[in-house]
């Protein structure tokens, strides 16, 4: 089977549903292709719980709000009908960042009815993109595999691991995998005989005794604990390095769970219920770029003639030796984010959002959270759809 479309969008994910929904409202025959059988990538199936990017850093002592989103539009439709689902969540401060909690299905619940509002959008679940060929300096077809060939005038890669710009070394740059920042998956737990406002301490130090004993890999030292919803319910946030396999990740989730059920009474019963279905990678290939976003920009709170989004969060590195750590913009908190970053230099009809923009390790560090790949996603389906 052949499709023809204006345009494509590769991955129904965080920042490629926004695409999708932006390029049919600005007109184009849309064709959207996600790889699994629902909208909405991590942000549904990685477990994820709160969206990031959201607002501005060191905004105002009062509750943030809708008004003070730092990027509108489809961000703003989208936390709106998340606040409708559950109206009690509101944004919380921690330290010197803003989050929006949210639930997984909630959000799949959004994606979903902004998919079926627009008439004109197509899609294709459970379709795998297989490759795509670059000639004469554009994308002249993508294969979906069994589903057969696209054919569209301009294609967004919103998929996270950048199939459309791994096709060809002129579209991407990459960091050696030892030197990326740490992946990461999350696990959830129930049956635990109750949680507690120290369990978030407890879970950290007994994993750390068990690094230092031998007991546990020393990359886990990095994970973190989380309440759930219920008294019996949390979320265990694991980091291993990138380039971990599932199996090598599922070993590990092994040996951890049965560690914590050794040493923490409120984990001697704990079952694992749900975990991340893949080893969540927070940096891969990155778009050759107009313009590549660097750290400068994001510490100066850069602004640009050509601003299509705008990134509100701090430079987050996992790094493998160190663990997370955090840089902050020098001040004003929000940095803007120019089409350059979105549109391909060897390819005049391809676009990239989410966390495969053309950034540099640091930049990426700031601009790869969900917020941000919201607007990102909306800017490059509107520039796209438009042209």
């Amino acid at each position: 089977m052949k499709f023809q479309c204006d345009v494509l969008v590769v991955g129904g994910g965080v920042a490629g549903v926004p695409a999708a929904v932006a390029s049919v409202r600005a007109g184009a025959d849309t064709l959207l292709v996600e790889k699994r059988a629902f909208p909405g990538g991590i942000g549904v199936a990685g477990l994820h719980r709160t969206l990031c990017g959201l607002y501005p850093l060191g905004g105002a002592s009062g509750p943030a709000s809708s008004e003070s989103l730092v990027n509108g539009g489809l961000v703003r439709e989208i936390c709106d009908r998340l606040a409708i689902l559950s109206p009690a969540r509101r944004p919380i401060r921690l330290g010197k960042v803003e989050v929006l909690p949210y639930l997984p299905d909630q959000l799949r619940i959004v994606y979903m009815d902004l998919i079926q509002a627009e008439k004109r959008l197509r899609v294709l679940f459970g379709t795998e993109i297989q490759g795509a060929r670059l000639e004469a300096g554009r994308i002249q077809s993508v294969s979906a595999g069994e589903a057969g060939e696209i054919h569209a005038e301009r294609v967004i890669d919103c998929s996270g691991d950048g199939v459309i710009i791994g096709c060809h070394p002129s579209l991407y740059d990459s960091v050696p995998a030892a030197e990326r920042q740490l992946a990461g998956l999350v696990l959830q737990f129930a049956g635990m005989a109750g949680t507690d406002d120290v369990l978030p301490i407890k879970v950290p130090y007994a994993i750390r005794q068990g690094v230092e004993s031998g007991a546990l890999p020393s990359w886990l030292r990095f994970t973190t604990f989380s309440p759930g919803e219920g008294r019996d319910e949390g979320y265990c946030k694991v980091s291993v390095p990138s380039g971990t396999t599932n199996q090598e990740a599922g070993q590990a989730v092994s040996r951890l769970h049965d560690y914590l059920r050794e040493v923490l009474p409120a984990f001697r019963a704990a079952r694992l219920v749900n975990r991340s279905p893949e080893v969540l990678e927070r940096e891969g290939i990155r778009l050759k770029g107009g313009y590549t976003l660097t750290e400068a920009d994001i510490l100066a709170s850069r602004r640009f003639p050509d601003a299509v989004a705008r990134s509100a969060w701090p430079i987050e590195l996992w790094d493998p030796e160190r663990g997370p750590t955090y840089r902050y913009p020098e001040s004003g908190g929000v940095c803007d984010i120019p089409l350059g970053c979105l549109k391909a230099a060897a390819a005049s009809n391809l676009f990239c959002a989410g966390r495969c923009i053309s950034a540099t390790h640091e930049a990426l560090a700031a601009t790869r959270v969900m917020g941000t790949c919201m607007a990102l996603g909306e800017a490059a389906g509107r520039e796209a759809g438009r042209m």
